[in-house]
């Protein structure tokens, strides 16, 4: 965020905790979106989204202009709406989102914005599974119980899987395809059905509970999508829950 644009954050959060602990209502202005929220710390967690966007995304983008994006595991919308906002809403995004506990804020979030659509699915074997979440820690929702925020209070729904984005979005092209899955990245690109994509940006799981081994998570992904090169990284190690990184997939046709 810029100097100013911070200042006047830090005055939308103040409001938005005094307004919390006075109405119970968690909604704060950021970036000119009305953001609800069901966990106390997003105010604080959604500063630092614009850095991820710019600088581990676009000024790693190659010479790409993104114009069509794929959220898969988009939350209340926190991605989503930052890089709209950074892109000037010149961007079409489809956002999904399996977790219906979550979904109605999604939509709240995102409600008004005519370049962003939701979906209340999640990517996998086609039909209905399930999900654990922690019920006030909209971030955490998983396929392991184990990688839930407190798996001692986890709470188990119904979710709604995809296998063919196409057939759901009525896209089968994207510029950039962010996933974040909490420990479900292998089964979840086991399962989907190729498209074209030219960017992948990733949250590959390292000390939380995974059902896969970093070099095989790799391999699909190369068989699944086509030789890429890796334009990003961040930092991690073995006491780390995760590490990002961005893919640039190579067009040899």
């Amino acid at each position: 965020m810029a100097a100013s644009t911070k200042l006047a954050y830090y005055w939308h959060m103040f409001n938005a905790f005094a307004r919390s602990a006075s109405t119970r209502k968690m909604r704060i202005n950021y970036l000119g979106n009305s953001v609800h929220y069901d966990n106390f710390v997003t105010p604080l967690s959604l500063q630092a989204y614009p850095h991820e966007i710019t600088h581990s995304i676009l000024s790693n983008a190659a010479g790409h202009k993104i114009k069509k994006v794929l959220d898969i595991g988009g939350n209340i919308g926190q991605f989503s709406l930052t890089l709209s906002h950074v892109l000037k809403d010149a961007a079409k995004i489809d956002i999904l989102e399996p977790n219906s506990e979550i979904f109605d804020l999604l939509q709240k979030n995102t409600h008004g914005k005519k370049n962003i659509r939701a979906f209340n699915y999640g990517v996998g074997k086609k039909g209905t599974h399930h999900i654990f979440y922690t019920p006030g820690k909209s971030a955490t929702g998983s396929v392991f119980k184990t990688n839930t925020t407190d798996h001692t209070k986890a709470k188990k729904t119904q979710i709604k899987m995809v296998n063919d984005i196409a057939e759901l979005t009525g896209r089968d092209k994207y510029d950039l395809v962010k996933i974040d899955v909490e420990g479900y990245e292998y089964q979840l690109l086991e399962a989907i059905k190729p498209f074209k994509t030219k960017l992948m940006f990733l949250e590959v799981s390292i000390g939380r509970y995974k059902d896969f081994c970093h070099s095989k998570l790799f391999n699909l992904i190369e068989k699944k999508f086509g030789k890429f090169d890796i334009v990003h990284l961040s930092s991690g190690n073995s006491s780390s829950n995760n590490f990002d990184v961005m893919l640039k997939f190579i067009d040899t046709a």
